[in-house]
């Protein structure tokens, strides 16, 4: 086989392996785009019990109001993963989740032992919740509260 055919199965092995990873990046991160460039508009959905959704406080969110909490929409389902984590990877400035509203009947996540370990999270701290009441649960960052705020949908 001469250089040239050699180069071009070469080429050929490198997409059929690049290209899957990518398409597997894209479909668990929504996005190619570094975390700090992704608008956080989208919905993260609990679809199986291994895999827990996960909000990320973007790198620049503190100064930023341009950004937010990324997905800020999340919709979580009882009994396949009601449980989200809250990453924060931003060095700017400190944050926190915040629950301004909950459904009735539900526990406040502000006053679970988590959020009293958690009250300011630095980057690379993570807390996780678990919302075992159907109902819609608004939260905001209480340090940046006019432009870090979102919503979980929780559905049975």
């Amino acid at each position: 086989m001469g250089g040239g055919a050699k180069a071009a199965v070469g080429i050929v092995v490198i997409v059929a392996i690049v290209i899957p990873i990518l398409l597997g990046y894209v479909l668990v991160h929504g996005s190619l785009l570094p975390v700090s460039q992704n608008t956080g508009t989208g919905t993260a959905t609990g679809t199986g019990t291994s895999s827990t959704p996960t909000v990320i406080m973007p790198q620049g969110v503190g100064n930023d109001q341009s950004l937010n909490f990324q997905p800020s929409t999340i919709r979580l389902v009882i009994g396949t993963n009601n449980t989200i984590e809250f990453m924060d990877e931003d060095n700017t400035a400190p944050h926190n989740v915040w629950f301004t509203s909950i459904p009735s009947g539900a526990t406040n996540p502000n006053t679970a032992a988590s959020q009293a370990s958690f009250y300011q999270l630095h980057q690379g701290d993570s807390v996780t919740y678990t919302l075992t009441v159907p109902g819609t649960y608004d939260f905001e960052c209480q340090f940046h509260s006019t432009w870090m705020q979102g919503t979980i949908t929780v559905t049975s």
